[in-house]
């Protein structure tokens, strides 16, 4: 819980950045898997700086408990993810944009 509190607080300064952003979105996405009938949830939020530079992160939630197949009922967390990324323009057409992703659960986290 410390830590999506603290991812959420990342986010949040999001907002100041957006204010010179060239680009920014919020993506959310929910996931049925049929084959355990369980419920999952994303939600992405991500910031292109007209400097280049790219920050994202996601929030990751699924159900749990004995109703895993009732959406949105016991949600609980199933990690996060931290993304930096950069936009190198080639040329008119072409961007080279390498990127760090820091991907955390509860019991790991990875890179």
């Amino acid at each position: 819980m410390k830590k999506t509190l603290a991812l959420i607080s990342l986010t949040a300064l999001f907002p100041g950045a957006w204010a010179h952003a060239d680009s920014a979105y919020i993506n959310y996405r929910h996931q049925y898997a049929e084959s355990t009938r369980m419920h999952a949830d994303r939600v992405k939020f991500g910031s292109r700086l007209d400097s280049g530079w790219g920050f994202e992160g996601e929030l990751k939630y699924k159900t749990a408990g004995d109703r895993q197949d009732v959406a949105f009922d016991n949600t609980v967390g199933n990690g996060h993810e931290l993304t930096v990324s950069y936009q190198y323009r080639l040329d008119e057409k072409w961007l080279l944009t390498p990127s760090f992703a820091l991907e955390s659960i509860e019991k790991s986290t990875a890179i």
